[in-house]
């Protein structure tokens, strides 16, 4: 498929697009997510067994997992094994309705954190090879429709960013339980250093 795009060749509709692997993007295509072989242009659509929206979708490469969140009554989270396309995981959180805003897993795949979507707008991170809810905290409206990402090493954070916002999360476990604090972040817009506190609002 050398030269095509892949919203003339496999009906892109617009949205995230992500590496499976090194042949396989992935994305959206409505209640279906399609994997398309950039080499040889095969397509495979996954079904997740009914018709809601995917909203949100992430993949994890080193442990060949992806994760989907539908528009449902009950917002819930899909963990699937890719090529076998077995699901391994549901996550839920029950203070979030509907749906999910953002998606994404830690690089190592051990967790997921995810925003939900009006009225709470709740940062949750999972554990989800435990199955367990690790820690929940609401963001900031400006934040609950951004980008997020985690950085997993000796601290666990998560960096979520909108449109005029940014904020940091670290994870911390005290007495035994998880936590998520806001941290100040040195931001740089245009060349300019802005110095975000942890209510994620400029004081420089």
């Amino acid at each position: 498929m050398e030269g095509d795009s892949i919203c003339s060749t496999a009906g892109y509709l617009g949205g995230k697009v992500l590496f499976m692997n090194e042949e396989t993007l992935v994305y959206s295509t409505g209640s279906a997510l399609l994997f398309l072989n950039i080499r040889t242009g095969t397509q495979v659509h996954h079904w997740t067994g009914d018709y809601s929206s995917i909203v949100m979708f992430a993949v994890n490469r080193s442990k060949n997992l992806f994760c989907v969140s539908q528009h449902q009554l009950q917002a819930t989270i899909q963990v699937y094994s890719y090529q076998s396309f077995k699901p391994v995981a549901k996550l839920v959180d029950g203070e979030v309705e509907i749906r999910f805003n953002a998606l994404a897993f830690s690089e190592c795949g051990t967790y997921i954190m995810a925003i939900g979507d009006a009225p709470k707008f709740m940062l949750s991170v999972w554990d989800w090879e435990k199955g367990v809810l690790m820690a929940s905290v609401s963001v900031p409206e400006e934040l609950a429709s951004g980008n997020a990402s985690f950085l997993d090493g000796d601290q666990l954070a998560v960096a979520v960013v909108g449109l005029h916002a940014a904020r940091v999360y670290v994870l911390k476990k005290m007495l035994g339980r998880w936590n998520i604090f806001p941290v100040d972040v040195d931001v740089y817009s245009h060349g300019s250093p802005l110095l975000l506190n942890a209510e994620g609002l400029k004081v420089n």
